[in-house]
């Protein structure tokens, strides 16, 4: 019998591949909630250097 070396019997985990034609309605939505929170992060974070810019110009004056 043919003994097989260990990198053969190893399994190297690589990530599935992922096409949009592919993907499960749940996936779909999933990358959709993903994308929306981060927006509203990216926003918020926005918001929040604007403001705190502000409050610094209102204690200088």
């Amino acid at each position: 019998m043919v003994q097989r070396s260990d990198s053969v019997l190893r399994h190297v985990d690589v990530p599935p591949f992922k096409h949009p034609h592919f993907q499960t309605f749940r996936e779909r939505q999933r990358m959709a909630f993903v994308r929306e929170v981060e927006t509203a992060v990216r926003l918020s974070d926005d918001m929040r250097m604007r403001l705190q810019s502000r409050r610094i110009l209102e204690t200088i004056q």
